[in-house]
């Protein structure tokens, strides 16, 4: 890099297609490469849409691979501290989105059985992780693109812990008058992953939003 804030700006634009590539990972994983029409057009940036979903985790490691190493180039600069604020806060944003990506990569499979399953509680909460998913998209989407950041942080680990236990203690609830042949165990870690996916996407981009500097916790 010769001019740091050229530079930053490059950075930027490398995280911002990370960020895309997630987005677009996690959308293959819920619809099984096929998103219907509706949703579609807000999504269909990326150029490509392979089949393989492990292939396209793979391609967003790379990435995360080749900006670190750009990141450590930029490093030998000279950076204001403000630059070197915004390039802590680019890089914290690439390492959560890159934490969500494989949040939902460790239970794909099992939301793909969760789609080949009759039982009505099964499809039913499948149905409702779905949708909760798109409309967070769409909020974090949103948000992106705000002009003007606002100056206090979405508070969206709140809401989505509150929806964490909504999710279990219906699925328990539930349990008390079904009998369900699909493992508790695995809709319990499906839950957990799933919110995790989103605390960490939504990490993401509060760093980069925001500026932000410091980790910020996500539900254990």
């Amino acid at each position: 890099p010769k001019l740091p804030s050229v530079a930053l700006e490059a950075l930027e634009k490398e995280i911002l297609l990370a960020y895309d590539s997630t987005v677009n990972f996690i959308l293959n994983v819920l619809e099984n490469g096929d998103l219907e029409e509706n949703n579609n057009s807000i999504w269909r940036k990326i150029l490509y849409q392979p089949l393989d979903l492990l292939e396209e985790y793979d391609r967003i490691k790379k990435l995360e691979d080749e900006i670190t190493k750009y990141h450590i180039l930029l490093q030998e600069e000279f950076l204001s501290e403000r630059e070197a604020q915004k390039l802590t806060s680019l890089m914290l944003s690439l390492r959560t989105m890159v934490f969500a990506a494989k949040d939902i990569k460790d239970v794909m499979h099992n939301i793909r059985d969760m789609e080949d399953e009759e039982d009505r509680v099964v499809v039913s909460l499948h149905g409702k992780i779905k949708s909760y998913i798109m409309e967070y998209l769409e909020k974090l989407n949103s948000y992106k693109k705000l002009e003007k950041t606002p100056e206090s942080e979405p508070n969206w680990i709140t809401e989505n812990s509150k929806q964490y236990k909504t999710w279990i203690s219906d699925l328990y609830a539930e349990l008390k008058s079904s009998d369900l042949e699909f493992p508790v165990s695995t809709l319990n870690n499906v839950i957990k992953q799933v919110i995790s996916c989103l605390d960490n996407l939504g990490s993401s981009v509060i760093h980069w939003k925001h500026q932000k500097k410091e980790v910020i916790d996500v539900m254990p």
